[in-house]
């Protein structure tokens, strides 16, 4: 299962998505091609942009017990007006340009 429809304890996002697809697919394809290759964990990295007032954001970025899987080089716990760009106009292109298909 991937996505919405999985039974994992994180939160139901496109990053958490993008985060397990890597995973998922190498673990599917040494089981379809019988290698034994060693796959990752998936550690539960998921990231949730939370607006904070109008035109501010901050990333919150973690694993899956909670602890800070930042990916950009800032402080992502400060609201910033480029955190919330990335939100509302980066992030849907991506997600409907990159990720979903």
């Amino acid at each position: 299962a991937i996505g919405d429809c999985t039974n994992i304890p994180t939160s139901k996002t496109a990053a958490a998505v993008a985060g397990s697809n890597d995973i998922l697919v190498r673990n599917l394809s040494n089981l379809m091609f019988g290698k034994s290759d060693k796959v990752p964990k998936y550690d539960g990295y998921t990231s949730c942009p939370l607006l904070t007032g109008y035109g501010k954001c901050i990333l919150a970025e973690f694993d899956f017990d909670g602890q800070p899987l930042e990916t950009l080089p800032i402080d992502q716990g400060k609201e910033r007006r480029l955190s919330y760009i990335l939100k509302k106009d980066v992030m849907p292109v991506i997600y409907w340009n990159m990720l979903i298909k």
